[in-house]
């Protein structure tokens, strides 16, 4: 099952096999390093930690070793091969120059759109002119042991070539692609409207929709836009008039929004901007694109044969061989010949060749990810192994699922599993066994409802759960290790809704979720593929919507019920409104959800909301700053903290010098404690005994069969979570998606 650009086992997909006893080069590199006394030896100088500036110079009794930028060689999932100029000046005076090949491991990296290589072994040690091999790569695994170095990745992207890459199952169903010349927003219905009794005021809201949509005793049709504009229409079709907001008893009957966690208040909005046109709505039940531009459309040219519409939020384009107009919806291109209505979709690999001259910057740049070949879409399919984790304490994890009402639970085709359709969390029973997927965190119970006990293992019919079903997303995340005392969870882009076709990164399946109807008069509604404002975010390697236009035009953006639907990992939910920008008014405003993370608040030991945000908007302004210098400079400037440039023929764009690996930052609190209370405790206890059996065990056993075993030709490495989400009642809350009711 090719979801992912992972692959089985770093010792089994580097090296052949798994290794429990130190003879895989992997797990050598580390007993070496160990029994020469890694990280303890009082003659170990790591000069390299307090130079910014590459060539690196370590010293170790009496021996001084000048480490040249490294070279990017191959990645094969999550492992990254790395080579290096090396030069030994014994004490003596006798230089030796060479060669020295590293291993290390790709993780998220401090800044959005960094990845930190860590875990470094050093592989091979070649010195042609003379000198002591083994006693070199021995002293280089001791100094190195503990270091990471971070890059763009971007800069690897750049110099890798890939086979294009498709999730199994995608679906490229037809949306209704609809074009208007004046402002138009657009609420969507999963199906016809269902409505279930506002109290006993004689309304009724409909309940198959995030937005506020409502029908008053006499059949007529009431929406929200912003927080106080109404509108009113005799059918969905329109037209929508000005209308008074609903008596007061109707307001409550409605509920209240969420109350923002402690320490966490609204950002308010500046300089918005009140549109002179009045503002259409358009009322979908079926999956819609919506076209709005302002006025008739204006096009201008961005590269040869190309031009694009400059007067819409979307991503419209014109070309002239062929002759036809160009959608880009949730990643995924449709077509049509000018001249005709009718649209089409249209495969990655038959887009037209001026498309990959796209402008890079600008509002265009994201749209390249949706074109074979970019070093957008590459960086795009790198994105893709990255993998975020968590390690949780078992005592003290807490699963929050709910249900509306009864649980009830329906097939999920082709398998023997059954999932929950009114639960607020993926629940999927197998036998008598029950499993919750909450917050990227999987649960198990012997019944529906509890008690739930963090999972170590999942069965392995859950690999075979379709792209049709709503639970897809769920099969990118999976317990990868654990201890007696906790268990290590990973995720990939794919459970955030992000996936790749063809070489490219689409939102969603592409598949449409039948909405499930409670006998409460309640519907359960699953994320949709159309419908929400989103753009593919280099950064994160994640779909997120564009705020800017939420940030000019909020007052016409209809409201959404609570903070629309559960996203379950879907960061974007549904509940957004097209056209003219986002639909979310939350604290969130213009944070939206483009640095989504699952294990943030609940998982971090109580790290409080507004420093996770603060942290958020902090390593965007670093990462803003940093762009210009990191792709842009010449040599290798880096160090801790430091950021690289371009390097030399061969030399990787973007590279820091060595740092130690990151432990004590915001980014790792919540895995660092917990390791500090329970692996690295445990680790430290038994270290001789235990640390690489009990650890590798773990890792190959747990983590590349069981994850290989749930989410076929995959390996989970296990990187350093970025705080960067914020959860609140339990539930996931991005900027759009959330558990409000």
């Amino acid at each position: 099952m090719n979801r992912t650009l992972l692959l089985v086992g770093a010792c089994i997909a580097l090296f052949g096999s798994m290794c429990f006893d130190g003879s895989c080069p992997r797990c050598g590199a580390q007993a070496a390093a160990q029994q020469s006394g890694a990280g303890t030896s009082a003659a170990v100088v790591p000069q390299a930690q307090s130079n910014t500036s590459w060539p690196q110079v370590f010293s170790q009794n009496g021996f001084t070793y000048t480490i040249g930028m490294p070279s990017f060689v191959s990645i094969n999932g999550t492992a990254i091969t790395l080579s290096a100029s090396l030069n030994v000046a014994q004490p003596d005076g006798v230089q030796n120059n060479g060669t020295m090949t590293m291993m290390g491991f790709t993780a998220t990296g401090d800044r959005p759109g960094d990845i930190e290589i860590n875990e470094l072994m050093v592989m091979q040690v070649q010195l042609p002119n003379g000198g002591d091999v083994n006693a070199a790569q021995t002293a280089l695994s001791t100094l190195t042991n503990g270091l990471a170095v971070d890059m763009s990745r971007k800069a690897i992207a750049q110099q890798m070539t890939i086979n294009p890459i498709t999730t199994q199952g995608l679906g490229n169903q037809m949306p209704e692609i609809v074009q208007r010349d004046v402002a138009t927003v657009l609420i969507s219905v999963a199906g016809e409207p269902q409505l279930t009794a506002l109290a006993a005021t004689g309304w009724m809201r409909t309940t198959n929709t995030p937005f506020i949509l409502l029908q008053n005793a006499s059949k007529v049709w009431f929406v929200r836009m912003g927080q106080s504009n109404w509108r009113s229409s005799q059918t969905l079709a329109g037209p929508w008039i000005a209308a008074a907001a609903p008596d007061a008893s109707v307001m409550q009957a409605m509920g209240t929004a969420p109350t923002p966690p402690k320490g966490f208040t609204s950002t308010p909005i500046k300089n918005a901007v009140t549109p002179t046109a009045p503002i259409e709505i358009l009322v979908a039940t079926k999956p819609t694109v919506l076209i709005s531009s302002n006025g008739a459309p204006v096009f201008n040219v961005v590269c040869d044969g190309v031009q694009q519409m400059t007067n819409t939020n979307s991503t419209f384009l014109r070309t002239t061989t062929p002759a036809a107009d160009w959608v880009l919806a949730s990643g995924r291109w449709f077509a049509r010949l000018q001249g005709m209505t009718t649209w089409q979709f249209v495969p990655p690999n038959q887009l037209p060749p001026a498309f990959e001259n796209l402008p890079a910057t600008g509002s265009l740049a994201a749209a390249r990810a949706s074109v074979p070949g970019t070093l957008q879409a590459k960086s795009a399919m790198l994105s893709a192994s990255q993998t975020q984790t968590v390690t949780l304490l078992r005592a003290k994890a807490i699963c929050n699922v709910k249900y509306t009402g009864a649980p009830l639970f329906a097939p999920i085709a082709g398998t023997d599993l059954q999932y929950g359709t009114n639960s607020t969390a993926p629940v999927i029973q197998s036998g008598a066994q029950w499993y919750c997927c909450d917050d990227a965190a999987w649960f198990m119970a012997a019944s529906a409802t509890g008690a739930w006990t963090l999972c170590d293992t999942l069965p392995q019919s859950f690999a075979s759960i379709p792209a049709t079903s709503p639970m897809y997303c769920v099969t990118y995340v999976s317990p990868v290790s654990s201890t007696v005392d906790s268990v290590t969870f990973a995720y990939t882009n794919g459970y955030l809704g992000t996936y790749l076709n063809e070489g490219t990164a689409v939102f969603g399946t592409g598949n449409a979720y039948e909405t499930t109807n409670l006998a409460n008069g309640q519907s359960q509604t699953y994320p949709q593929t159309y419908g929400s404002d989103n753009q593919y975010d280099d950064d994160t390697g994640t779909y997120a919507p564009d705020d800017d236009y939420y940030n000019e035009y909020p007052a016409v953006q209809p409201d959404v019920y609570g903070y629309g639907y559960d996203g379950w990992g879907y960061s974007s939910a549904w509940s957004q409104a097209w056209g003219w920008g986002m639909a979310n008014r939350s604290w969130w405003n213009n944070d939206n959800w483009n640095n989504f993370y699952p294990y943030g608040d609940r998982w971090n030991n109580g790290y409080s909301a507004w420093q996770v945000h603060q942290n958020r908007l902090a390593d965007e302004r670093r990462s803003n700053m940093a762009e210009s210098a990191r792709l842009g400079g010449v040599g290798g400037v880096g160090g801790i903290g430091g950021i690289g440039g371009v390097g030399g023929i061969g030399g990787i764009g973007g590279m820091s010098g060595f740092h130690p690996e990151h432990r004590n930052n915001n980014r790792d609190q919540n895995r660092d404690q917990n390791r500090d209370q329970n692996r690295d405790q445990n680790r430290d206890q038994n270290r001789d005994q235990n640390r690489d059996q009990n650890r590798d065990q773990n890792l190959a056993q747990n983590r590349d069969q069981n994850f290989a075993q749930n989410r076929g030709n995959s390996v989970m490495n296990q990187p350093r979570p970025q705080g960067q989400a914020q959860i609140f009642g339990g539930g996931i809350r991005g900027g759009g998606g959330g558990r409000g009711r």
